[in-house]
């Protein structure tokens, strides 16, 4: 996976790359300008790194209870839920820190 692409997911996105060969990131609505540049400079990268990565099912990724969470110093770690409620509560509790 290139740097970009796990920086986007780890700032809470999804990125899926559609049949016209477009991104589409969601939630779209929360993404900062900050992070709308970062998409368009990192943008061929990451469309590389998409088309390399295993299909994965109906937009959801391979396992649906797992997450990756953010410890207070914003590092990255993948944890697996109970179920889908605690998947949630996870997602919010430990958000991921801001793109620089």
């Amino acid at each position: 996976m290139s740097n970009a692409l796990k920086k986007i997911r780890q700032a809470g996105f999804i990125v899926e790359l559609k049949e016209e060969g477009q991104l589409w990131v969601a939630p779209s609505a929360k993404l900062t300008a900050q992070q709308l540049d970062y998409l368009k400079a990192h943008k061929a990268e990451i469309i590389e790194a998409l088309q390399s990565e295993p299909p994965i099912n109906n937009g959801e990724p391979v396992n649906p209870l797992l997450v990756t969470a953010y410890t207070p110093l914003g590092e990255p770690i993948e944890l697996i839920a109970n179920d889908a409620r605690h998947r949630e509560w996870l997602l919010k509790m430990n958000p991921p820190p801001l793109l620089h």
